[in-house]
């Protein structure tokens, strides 16, 4: 549906950030990855209950079969998320709004809203991660190295917890 809002808009997809990928989006989406994991270790533990664990609502992957679909699930749900909330969400709010910064702290809260089921930690982790994207999305203008970045990271925290 987003993909079709943003084709019947009349912008390009260079608008919205969605170009064809290019060699430098992984070398991006590494670097994204690796401020998102330092990030993650200086979020603070604001005195709630713990965190419940990605296990807690996904089976670990077990043999080659789970660890394939841990990566086309973590790949699929990151484009998702990243093109509806940088590439649709932030533009159009950006125009909205007139205002960059508060198209990317509403952005940052809906993609929160996306991850209440892990609580209010959880809810504040990803909301910093959503400000943290949205301004990487206003600096590079390209989604696909946060989708990349993005997908990276989940995998990662799966493989981590598991």
């Amino acid at each position: 549906m987003t993909l079709y809002l943003m084709s019947r808009s009349g912008e390009s997809w260079e608008h919205f950030g969605v170009a064809p990928v290019r060699a430098i989006d992984a070398p991006f989406a590494f670097v994204i990855l690796t401020a998102s994991i330092f990030i993650w270790r200086l979020i603070p533990d604001f005195g709630f209950p713990e965190k419940p664990l990605a296990h807690d609502y996904f089976p670990r992957p077990r043999n080659t079969a789970d660890h394939a679909m841990m990566v086309l699930k973590y790949g699929f749900g990151a484009c998702a998320e990243e093109i509806v909330t940088r590439a649709y969400l932030i533009t159009r709010l950006t125009t909205l709004l007139k205002s960059r910064g508060e198209a990317v702290f509403v952005a940052a809260i809906l993609f929160a809203s996306y991850h209440v089921y892990q609580g209010l930690q959880g809810f504040i982790d990803v909301f910093v991660f959503g400000v943290m994207y949205g301004v990487i999305f206003l600096g590079i203008g390209r989604v696909w190295p946060l989708v990349l970045a993005h997908a990276l990271y989940n995998v990662r925290l799966e493989l981590m917890l598991s």
